[in-house]
């Protein structure tokens, strides 16, 4: 029954998924498809978190902060750029 219930109302966080810290050489066709499956994963955070908050007010700045903070979580995660991350 928790299981149902939290389907149906699941917390919204704005955080990526737990994963150890590797550097990423984006010569590499795996490592580049990691780095757009993490940039992927931030997208769909992001716009739950986003939902999540949606007519809260107050709550905006967080909202806006959100897709920033993935962003320099997958750079210091992955030793990227900010601007290879976007890509």
């Amino acid at each position: 029954m928790l299981l149902v219930m939290w389907a149906q109302n699941p917390t919204a966080i704005c955080a990526m998924p737990h994963e150890g810290a590797h550097r990423l050489i984006l010569s590499r066709d795996t490592d580049r498809e990691h780095l757009s499956r993490d940039r992927m994963e931030a997208v769909r955070i992001d716009r739950r978190f986003a939902a999540s908050h949606a007519g809260s007010p107050g709550r905006q700045g967080d909202v806006e902060a959100c897709e920033a903070a993935l962003a320099r979580e997958i750079v210091a995660l992955h030793g990227v750029t900010a601007e290879q991350a976007r890509r």
